[in-house]
């Protein structure tokens, strides 16, 4: 009886060993389980913190980005602004513009780079096949292999091999349309995250593209009313300069100037700065510049109403600078310019 009690003790006390034992390693399973979970909560925490950081960062490039286009008083500069935004915001490793090309806007019209964040696009041309046609319609369109494409597949290879995925983006749509379009080394780079980003402000990039154009449009108005040209004759003209001259104002005179004489075909542009009593240094010499230009068109320059003290700055600049101003007539009074010109 002793024995068998003995027995039946130490049996137990064996059992109650392994139920403990086994209690033990469930319990360490849970402890290493729940370590395991530890780890990939913190992972979890360091990747979401890290996705919150880049999600803010590109939030804070895509709102200067955005800002910049917003900002851009003329189409080129807003052009840059947004090829930049693109290739930041969306990873695109180019980015350019293209536009119909209005000589021949016929009924095959063809599209033309005219901005680019890569050199290898400058001089392509594509016809408006049906993508283009729906991008042009107001459509965005992401091409997971532009190699399939109609409008991408008569490219070189050596642009297919930087642009194996592209996204198109309208950015004036119809007739007189441009569009924007991205593009990637990477097959299917394009996902539909990266589309619907695109999306967020493709919209502000086409109001923005028309506020540019209007207000370079007016500028352009006002830089023509500011430095107009009044016909004397088949071969003269009169640019009456009213107000300050500047730097800038000489750098608007020069180009109005070259445009005019060569629209025109005129042979002599007489700038009459009658009501200007001073004259900058720089406006000085962007009126030397733009009787050198002229010349090179084969049209002459005469100034009028030079007072004293502009004398003295053309004077300076000729001894100061070196520049010749023998070749530039150079009258008291309009009358005597224009009486001059018509002989």
């Amino acid at each position: 009886m002793g024995d068998g009690a003995s027995r039946t003790g130490e049996d137990e006390l064996r059992e109650a060993l392994a139920s403990a034992q086994r209690r033990l390693a469930e319990a360490e399973r849970a402890r290493v389980a729940a370590e395991e979970r530890a780890v990939e909560l913190r992972l979890d925490l360091a990747r979401s913190r890290a996705q919150a950081r880049d999600a803010a960062s590109q939030a804070e490039r895509l709102v200067e980005g955005l800002r910049r286009i917003t900002e851009a008083t003329h189409v080129g500069e807003l052009y840059t602004g947004l090829l930049d935004l693109v290739n930041e915001t969306l990873g695109s490793e180019d980015a350019f513009i293209v536009a119909i090309d209005r000589a021949t806007a016929g009924a095959t019209p063809e599209l033309e780079v005219v901005a680019t964040s890569a050199s290898a696009y400058a001089s392509l041309r594509w016809p408006t096949g049906r993508l283009f046609e729906s991008v042009l319609g107001g459509k965005t369109r992401a091409a997971f292999d532009t190699s399939k494409l109609p409008e991408w597949r008569a490219l070189p290879t050596s642009v297919l091999e930087r642009a194996r995925s592209a996204l198109h983006l309208p950015i004036r749509p119809g007739r007189d349309g441009a569009l924007l379009v991205c593009v990637h080394a990477e097959r299917g780079y394009f996902t539909k995250p990266r589309v619907r980003l695109a999306a967020r402000f493709s919209g502000l990039a086409r109001n923005a593209l028309r506020n540019a154009e209007l207000l370079e449009s007016r500028l352009r108005r006002l830089e023509e009313l500011s430095t107009p040209m009044i016909p004397i004759s088949a071969a003269v003209t009169v640019m009456p300069i009213i107000g300050g001259m500047d730097r800038e104002r000489g750098e608007r005179l020069l180009a109005a100037a070259l445009r005019g004489a060569h629209e025109r075909g005129v042979q002599r542009v007489i700038v009459d700065i009658t009501a200007l009593s001073e004259l900058e240094l720089e406006a000085a010499r962007a009126l030397v510049k733009t009787a050198s230009a002229l010349r090179l068109l084969g049209c002459r320059m005469t100034l009028s109403g030079v007072q004293p003290r502009v004398a003295a700055t053309l004077v300076h600049l000729e001894g100061e600078l070196g520049a010749r101003l023998g070749g530039l007539e150079v009258f008291g009074t309009l009358q005597d310019a224009v009486a001059r010109a018509l002989i």
